[in-house]
C-alpha cells in the first residue's frame, strides 16, 4: 500500500490530515477463514482533531463555500462541512493523482478499458447470431411479432 498524507491548521485551530492510499491488498473474511486478495483502489481519508466525525468525501468544488475557499471536504452523513483553499484542494488532487500514475493503477485502467471493449465485441457477436436485446433471448425478433 501506498499512502501520501496532507496535513494542515484550518482557521478555527482545527488540525486536518488528509490520507490518500493505493491499496493493493485486501483482506476479506472468507466464512471464518481470513484470506488475502489482489485490489487496486484509491481511498482518500479525512481525520479531523477535535471533530467528532471522520467519514468525509473527496473534496469537491463547491459554489456556496465561504469567500477564499474553493471546495469543500462534505461529511458523508451530513451537511457539516471543512472549507479549503485552492493551494489545499491542488495538495489533495496531487496526492491522488500521484496515486493515479502508479504503474498498479494504470493497469488496472487498462485493463477496464479492454473489458469494456471485450463486452463490447461479444454483444455484437451475440447480435449476429440472434439475440435479442429487448426479451433476452434468441428469439430472432419473433419477440415483435
Amino acid at each position: 500500500m501506498k499512502t501520501k498524507e496532507i496535513k494542515w491548521t484550518t482557521e478555527s485551530g482545527k488540525e486536518v490530515k488528509v490520507t490518500v492510499s493505493l491499496i493493493t491488498e485486501k483482506t476479506l473474511d472468507a466464512d471464518g477463514d481470513k484470506i488475502t486478495v489482489p485490489a487496486c483502489e484509491i481511498e482518500v481519508k479525512t481525520e479531523i482533531k477535535e471533530i467528532d466525525f471522520f467519514s468525509f468525501l473527496p473534496p469537491r468544488k463547491k459554489s456556496n463555500v465561504p469567500s477564499g475557499y474553493v471546495a469543500a471536504i462534505m461529511e458523508a452523513s451530513s451537511t457539516r462541512a471543512i472549507p479549503l483553499t485552492q493551494s489545499e484542494y491542488d495538495n489533495i488532487n496531487n496526492a491522488i493523482s500521484e496515486m493515479e500514475s502508479e504503474p498498479e493503477w494504470i493497469a488496472k485502467q487498462k485493463k477496464i478499458e479492454q473489458d469494456h471493449k471485450d463486452i463490447e465485441d461479444l454483444e455484437k457477436t451475440h447480435r449476429a447470431n440472434g439475440y435479442c436485446e429487448k426479451c433476452g433471448s434468441y428469439c430472432y425478433g419473433d419477440c415483435e411479432a
